[in-house]
C-alpha cells in the first residue's frame, strides 16, 4: 500500500508482505479499530475516517513452530490534505471585458487551467499560477477548468460556466403626440441573446433582459440624472414627457443589461413652440354654463403671466400670476374680498412671456397697433 493517501479517499487495509499469517500489529498514534490481530493484514473499520496527519504502526512476525519473533518494524501512513480546488470569479461577463479567476492557493500545488472558446487566458505572475486572467472576446457560453496537483500528489479539479453577452445597442424613437412641447418616446434597443452550440449540435439560446434609465434632457439639465427607470417588462410601453422649452433638448437613455453591460444613446430634438393667448370679453357668475361663470384668460406655452383687474375707479379687485405646465390657471369669479361685485365693465391689464423667451405683445387693435389692456363685462 502507498504510504500517502489524500483526505477523503477510502483507506486501504495495511498488508505485510513476505510474512506469515501471524503478524502482530500495534497502532502507535491512537486507538484505531483493528481486526484479525493475528494476521498479515491490518483491517480498518469500514468507512473509517482519519484526520490529516501521520499514523505509525509497529508490527512483528511470530513463527508458530519455533516461537521466534521477527525484528520490530514501523511503517507510517500519511493522510495528506485533499486538494481544495474551487474556481471563484464572475459567471456573467460583457464582451471585451478582462476578468480574473482564482482557486484557493495551497503551498506546493501546481495548477493547470483551460478555457474553452477563442478567448485569451494568461497569468500575470508566474509565481501565482492559482490566478488566471481571461480576455473575453466573443459572445457565447464558455467553460473554465482548473486542475490541481498538491505537493502530496492529491488531485482536484473544478469547472465554471461563464456566459458572455454583447453590449446593448440603445435606441429610441420619438414623436410629438399633439402638443408642441410634449414628446413620446419608444424603446427600440437591440440586445443579442447569449447562445451556444452543445456537443450534440443543439443550439441553446437565452434572452438577456435590460432596464432603461431615462434622462429627459430638458434644456440645460444635467444629463447624468436619472429621471425615470423602466424595467424590462415595461420596455414596450411609450414614455411621455412634457414641459420642453423652445430650442434644442437632448433626451438620453442609458441601457444596462442583466450582465451589467451598459451603453447610452442621446438624440437632440429642436422644439418649435407654438404659442398663443386669448382673453374673454365677458363672463356671468350665475350662468348655468360653467365655462362662462369665470373670467379666465386662456394661453398655452406660457412661461410667465400676470393679470390685474380694476374697477371703473381704478381700484384693484383681482390679481393672479398662476401658471402651471405652460397654461394660465388663474380665474376670477367676480368677487372682491368674498363679496360679489355689481354688473359692470372692468378693466384688465396683462403682461406675459412665453416659454421660448418671447414677450406677448398684446392683442391687435383695428388701427394696427397692439394693446396689453382691455375690458371685460361682468353680467348678472
Amino acid at each position: 500500500m502507498a504510504d500517502v493517501i489524500c483526505y477523503g479517499e477510502e483507506i486501504q487495509d495495511l498488508k505485510a508482505y513476505g510474512s506469515s499469517p501471524h503478524v502482530n500489529w500495534e497502532s502507535l498514534d491512537g486507538a484505531l479499530p483493528q481486526f484479525m490481530l493475528d494476521s498479515n493484514v491490518y483491517v480498518f473499520e469500514k468507512n473509517q475516517e482519519l484526520a490529516t496527519g501521520n499514523y505509525r504502526f509497529s508490527l512483528y512476525d511470530t513463527d508458530i513452530k519455533t516461537g521466534c519473533v521477527s525484528e520490530l518494524k514501523t511503517i507510517t501512513l500519511k493522510v495528506a490534505p485533499a486538494a481544495t480546488t474551487k474556481i471563484v470569479g464572475d459567471t456573467t461577463i460583457c464582451v471585451g471585458t478582462t476578468a480574473s479567476y482564482y482557486t484557493p492557493y495551497a503551498l506546493g500545488s501546481t495548477y493547470l487551467w483551460d478555457v474553452s472558446g477563442k478567448s485569451i487566458d494568461y497569468v500575470k505572475d508566474e509565481n501565482a499560477t492559482s490566478v488566471r486572467y481571461v480576455d473575453w472576446q466573443q459572445m457565447g457560453i464558455d467553460t473554465i477548468t482548473v486542475y490541481e496537483r498538491t505537493i502530496d500528489e492529491c488531485q482536484g479539479f473544478d469547472t465554471l460556466i461563464v456566459k458572455i453577452a454583447n453590449y446593448p445597442i440603445p435606441k429610441f424613437t420619438w414623436t410629438m403626440p399633439g402638443s408642441t412641447n410634449i414628446l413620446e418616446f419608444r424603446d427600440s434597443t437591440e440586445q443579442d441573446s447569449v447562445w451556444d452550440v452543445t456537443s450534440t449540435g443543439t443550439k441553446v439560446i437565452k434572452p438577456i433582459t435590460y432596464e432603461i434609465a431615462w434622462n429627459f434632457g430638458h434644456n440645460k439639465d444635467d444629463d447624468s440624472a436619472e429621471d425615470l427607470i423602466v424595467p424590462y417588462k415595461n420596455r414596450k410601453f411609450p414614455v411621455t414627457e412634457g414641459n420642453y422649452l423652445h430650442g434644442e433638448n437632448c433626451p438620453k437613455m442609458v441601457v444596462t443589461n442583466e450582465y451589467g453591460c451598459k451603453a447610452s444613446y442621446k438624440e437632440c430634438v429642436d422644439i418649435k413652440i407654438s404659442k398663443g393667448l386669448y382673453i374673454p370679453n365677458a363672463f356671468s357668475p350665475n350662468n348655468p354654463a360653467y365655462g362662462v361663470r369665470v373670467f379666465k384668460p386662456l394661453g398655452f406655452n406660457l412661461g410667465k403671466c400676470e393679470i390685474w383687474v380694476f374697477d371703473v375707479w381704478g381700484n384693484l379687485v383681482w390679481y393672479s400670476n398662476d401658471v402651471k405646465n405652460g397654461q394660465f390657471v388663474g380665474e376670477w369669479d367676480g368677487t372682491y374680498k368674498g363679496q360679489s361685485l355689481k354688473a359692470d365693465t372692468y378693466v384688465w391689464k396683462m403682461d406675459a412671456t412665453f416659454v421660448d423667451g418671447t414677450k406677448w405683445e398684446g392683442f391687435d387693435l383695428e388701427n394696427g397697433s397692439k394693446a396689453k389692456f382691455g375690458s371685460v363685462i361682468l353680467i348678472k
